[in-house]
């Protein structure tokens, strides 16, 4: 039997999502198709190479929050939290193989109901920045919360004006500040995709 087709990507289904498949939904289209970006489950190699060039903006956002600040030693943690994602890509432009981006949705209650979302992109991420918006507005979101998901969640370092441009531009409310969240006192800003403020939806 074959696996089922991602509603999010349009691809072959990876992952197992533990909520109710809606790939039978034609109304979401594949970004390769529609968007001009590829998605694949992420490598340990994709994800070294990621980190190894990631821009410097993200590579503050990123460590603020961690304990070190070792590239290669994230990519390996990322890599080894993978099994646990709701979904995880690495995102590139049609026109070239190189990932450019890595996106990652983390369930944060058992039903999957509230999700994380991670990214960080290398210094070419401007160039897909504005597909990818399109696509997570239109396709990604809807879909997660046809299947159920509540409300997506991700923190952006209040500086990182770039990154929360892009939110915004993919649909996201900015909610509040974080005071004091990183390890040296950066602020960070919490923003999210809800299920309320996507009435329409509702009944698909």
């Amino acid at each position: 039997m074959m696996p089922p087709t991602c509603p999010l990507t349009g691809f072959a289904c990876t992952y197992g999502c533990a909520l109710p498949c809606i790939a039978s939904r034609p109304s979401l289209p594949s970004p390769a198709r529609t968007f001009g970006v590829w998605m694949r489950e992420p490598t340990a190699g994709d994800l070294v190479d990621l980190c190894r060039n990631m821009s410097d903006v993200d590579d503050r956002e990123i460590f603020a929050l961690r304990d070190h600040h070792d590239r290669d030693r994230l990519a390996m943690e990322i890599y080894a939290l993978l099994p646990r994602a709701f979904a995880a890509h690495a995102i590139g432009l049609d026109s070239d193989a190189a990932a450019i981006a890595f996106l990652g949705l983390w369930p944060q209650d058992e039903s999957a109901g509230l999700l994380s979302a991670n990214l960080f992109g290398t210094g070419a991420f401007p160039s897909l920045a504005g597909r990818l918006a399109r696509w997570v507005r239109a396709v990604m979101i809807p879909g997660l919360l046809r299947m159920g998901v509540r409300r997506v969640e991700c923190r952006a370092l209040a500086e990182h004006s770039g990154a929360r441009a892009f939110i915004r531009a993919c649909g996201a409310i900015e909610e509040a500040e974080l005071p004091d969240l990183g390890k040296d006192g950066e602020t960070y800003v919490l923003c999210a995709w809800r299920r309320s403020d996507y009435v329409h939806l509702q009944n698909p």
